[in-house]
């Protein structure tokens, strides 16, 4: 059985009701609350990123290796959910918006090219498998080329802040999001030193600080959404700031028993309920005006949904599992 390590599952449980959260309250700007959790909840990325990052370097600093095998299952554990997403999603998509619904949108949902909005993560994702092994690599072969590869990342990110990228956010967001696997190297070597986490946090609040000046300098946006694609050193400073802070709180998190669970499950289903939700908002969009929704509620009626959904889900694994013991010795 693989180990579980809770501070990365408070995290990205988090980050799974942060990524519910922004995406519901953008239909709620006007509202100050769902313009303040919109703004400051886009540190779900970054956390998802940290926690996929922290776990392989984890299992990878000592012997890293790149294989046929882990690059297969990698593809296909990012694939084939979202291919089953598809499945449902494209068919709602027609019954909501079915002047947006062309041959071309469905290609390109399906070669990650464009299409539906949201696969920009499963993309990034295909990158970060290929990015991952590559950084360990080198961090055990080949230094100097870590150190030249974590140079360019961080100043194209910083670069971002001053010019705008000619190449499209999709060719090119693997370089500036390569800060965070590679910050979370550096963590992994160095989380056991004491007072480690109070510097990392002071120097990425720093960071943040100076890169906010720096916007400002620039007549840059300062908002977090404008920021993301793909990030600036800005956006990236302030999700790793709040990626540590969730980090150190988490040892509160973990007293209580009922929100460890919860969080736990998001955790857990992360993947899936990122394509749940996004169906069930699409759905709840296009019917927004029948209801007299506010962000909380509109919220709450995404959330309570998704949850079920994947529960169920869990029951029907859970019974094939039973018929067919096969699939669980696999």
């Amino acid at each position: 059985m693989k180990k579980r390590y809770l501070e990365i599952d408070m995290i990205r449980g988090i980050a799974t009701l942060a990524m519910i959260l922004i995406h519901t309250c953008y239909y709620f700007l006007s509202d100050k609350s769902a313009l303040f959790i919109w703004k400051w909840g886009q540190f779900a990325v970054p956390a998802f990123i940290f926690c996929s990052s922290y776990l392989f370097f984890q299992k990878n600093k000592e012997a890293p290796s790149i294989s046929f095998n882990y690059f297969k299952k990698r593809i296909v554990r990012l694939m084939y959910p979202y291919y089953i997403f598809l499945l449902f999603f494209l068919p709602t998509a027609f019954l909501t918006n079915p002047g947006n619904f062309t041959e071309k949108y469905i290609i390109q949902s399906i070669l990650l090219t464009g299409g539906v909005s949201i696969n920009w993560l499963v993309l990034l994702f295909i990158y970060l498998t290929i990015i991952f092994p590559l950084i360990a690599i080198c961090y055990k072969r080949y230094k100097p080329l870590l150190i030249f590869y974590t140079i360019i990342s961080v100043a194209s990110s910083c670069l971002l802040i001053f010019y705008k990228s000619p190449i499209p956010s999709k060719d090119i967001m693997w370089l500036p999001w390569s800060v965070v696997p590679l910050f979370t190297l550096f963590f992994v070597l160095n989380e056991q030193k004491n007072k480690f986490l109070i510097y990392l946090a002071t120097f990425s609040g720093l960071v943040f600080v100076l890169s906010y000046y720096a916007e400002i300098i620039a007549s840059h946006n300062l908002g977090m959404y404008e920021n993301k694609y793909p990030p600036t050193i800005y956006f990236l400073a302030y999700g790793i700031l709040i990626v540590i802070l969730i980090y150190a709180l988490s040892i509160l998190i973990l007293r209580s028993n009922i929100l460890t669970k919860s969080l736990s499950f998001l955790s857990l289903y992360s993947y899936s309920i990122y394509f749940i939700h996004y169906t069930i908002l699409a759905i709840l969009v296009k019917n927004i005006k029948y209801f007299n929704f506010n962000w909380f509620t509109f919220s709450i009626s995404v959330i309570v949904p998704t949850i079920i959904i994947q529960i169920g889900i869990n029951s029907l694994r859970k019974k094939s599992s039973e018929k067919n013991p096969a699939i669980i010795a696999k």
